[in-house]
């Protein structure tokens, strides 16, 4: 693919990680709605599995919060994606593969306070702080490489924080 008629090395990774930025926002909406109706304990107190299962009956609040939990996963692949393409098509430009690499560190730190969310049962505190990071995670996966350099010789990496 090329821009402007300059090739662009970079393209598969802005596709992966604006589609995973618009997926993570989603996700976002999708708590807010689990937040919302109260569906937190939807799946009662397991995690992954949804009352011990991967595929419940689904009344209201279960369909919710499972939801809510595939497309975490989703979300989950899409950045996986991201980190495994900057390490193999962008592996001597630490500009690229470095944020992809925090972004999948940082989703394991935000999948682990969603589990421990519900293994303690939504205590505020850690409501507050799951809320709080999932905030942030479109940013930890905002796609590098959006602008051209001056003169249009080269990719110039945008910053991630």
């Amino acid at each position: 693919m090329t821009t402007f008629g300059v090739p662009n090395p970079a393209r598969l990774l802005q596709r992966l990680t604006w589609a995973g930025a618009g997926l993570a926002f989603g996700l976002i909406v999708l708590g807010g709605i689990v937040r919302i109706t109260g569906s937190g304990m939807g799946c009662g107190e397991h995690w992954p599995r949804c009352h011990g299962e991967w595929f419940p009956p689904l009344d209201l609040p279960t369909m919710i919060e499972i939801g809510h939990r595939w497309a975490a996963a989703l979300v989950s692949v899409m950045v996986f994606a991201v980190a495994a393409v900057a390490w193999r098509r962008h592996h001597p430009e630490p500009a690229l593969r470095t944020p992809a690499t925090v972004a999948a560190v940082l989703l394991v730190v935000q999948v682990l306070l969603g589990a421990v969310t519900v293994k303690l049962s939504l205590p505020p505190w850690v409501i507050i702080t799951c809320c709080w990071w999932s905030r942030c995670a479109p940013g930890w996966i905002r796609p590098p490489g959006s602008r051209r350099s001056p003169g249009g010789s080269g990719i110039e990496p945008m910053g991630w924080w």
